[in-house]
């Protein structure tokens, strides 16, 4: 699945930092590496 990459993609797209994305959708900084590298899937509610 392409979630991950795709996050990453658009977060360095819009210049932010794993920590200033994980403060706009509200979970930690860990989640968002996570998400970016597999580990875990976001909830849908926090990518729409």
């Amino acid at each position: 699945m392409f979630i991950g990459k795709n996050l990453e993609y658009v977060r360095k797209l819009n210049a932010l930092s794993r920590k200033e994305l994980s403060e706009k959708i509200n979970v930690s900084e860990q989640a968002i590496w996570q998400y970016e590298t597999k580990n875990m899937m976001p909830e849908i509610s926090k990518i729409y």
